[in-house]
């Protein structure tokens, strides 16, 4: 409830896309006096799938909008960003979508949030990197009505896919100074950090699949580069390593450390101590074993048609 307090000061429209919670929080959100809608549960829920419903309604009640801001639940918005998104958005008619600085409320309480806290980092100015989009933007109405949305197959994922659409239509996507919003990652067990990253494994392969040689290239040299440092290199060099008298495990251990260095060398040239680097670049190399569980995750699902969401909180 601390993201709607932190919305309800300000003099615009707000509603709450809830999915088949069962925690009370629809009463809760009821007693605060905001607007709610309620997910059909007879269709798989997802972000994307919640944030098109909920935006369509929003637009239904209020067709004067012009802009959509997009909130996660854990998220407590700055009191100033609201109008300094539609002050950059006003003033480039060039971007689409605009996000701010997003930090971690709690970095030191764990390694995990410590590291999602270093994943919310990026460049101000319009982004290259599709990947740095994140779920918490605010978006032009007009841009976002032409493109459908998020793509509402997809259950993770949906906000670089989306980036990528917008680029590919010929808007920006842009990232200013401003503080946008505190992130709540409450992550304080190496199996929920796992979980996220299969996940994001997942939401790979699913993305690749949609084009897996054109607009998504980026996307494909992912789910690749998991591939082989995940599986490929592991297992070639156990299975080599009689026949060669360990030189292939030498041969993995220098493949690991090149990728250790290389991963260090791109985060401090985002002005990170080396101490951040590196952990960074540990939690990027185990990282790719969890991306090829998410991908083995996702062919399974789609062979039995189950809903492929996995949720680390």
């Amino acid at each position: 409830m601390a993201c709607l307090r932190s919305l309800r000061g300000q003099p615009r429209p707000i509603l709450y896309v809830d999915s088949g919670s069962s925690d009370g929080s629809p009463e809760r959100v009821r007693a605060l006096g905001v607007p709610l809608l309620q997910l059909d549960g007879s269709k798989p829920f997802s972000a994307a799938r919640a944030r098109n419903e909920g935006a369509r309604q929003l637009f239904e009640r209020h067709p004067h909008l012009h802009y959509v801001q997009f909130v996660d639940g854990d998220c407590i918005v700055a009191p100033t960003w609201l109008a300094a998104a539609e002050a950059a958005l006003d003033a480039d008619p060039a971007s689409a979508v605009v996000f701010g600085r997003l930090d971690e409320r709690h970095p030191q309480a764990s390694v995990y949030n410590r590291l999602c806290a270093m994943e919310w980092r990026s460049p101000e100015g319009v982004l290259d990197n599709l990947d740095h989009v994140l779920g918490v933007t605010m978006v032009r109405r007009r841009v976002f009505e032409q493109l459908g949305g998020f793509n509402a197959g997809l259950f993770a994922g949906e906000d670089p896919e989306f980036g990528l659409r917008v680029t590919q239509a010929g808007h920006h996507v842009r990232k200013i100074g401003d503080a946008m919003a505190l992130h709540d990652a409450n992550m304080l067990r190496f199996p929920q950090w796992w979980k996220r990253a299969v996940r994001a494994g997942m939401a790979i392969a699913q993305r690749q699949r949609l084009d897996s040689t054109g607009p998504q290239a980026h996307s494909k040299r992912q789910f690749y580069s998991a591939w082989f440092w995940g599986f490929v290199l592991p297992l070639g060099a156990v299975l080599l390593a009689v026949p060669t008298q360990g030189l292939t495990l030498l041969v993995m251990a220098a493949g690991y450390a090149t990728l250790f260095w290389r991963v260090v060398r791109f985060r401090r040239r985002m002005d990170e101590p080396w101490s951040d680097a590196s952990l960074y670049a540990v939690f990027a190399i185990l990282g790719k074993f969890a991306h090829v569980q998410g991908f083995v995750k996702h062919r399974l699902d789609q062979r039995t048609g189950r809903a492929g969401l996995i949720e680390h909180k």
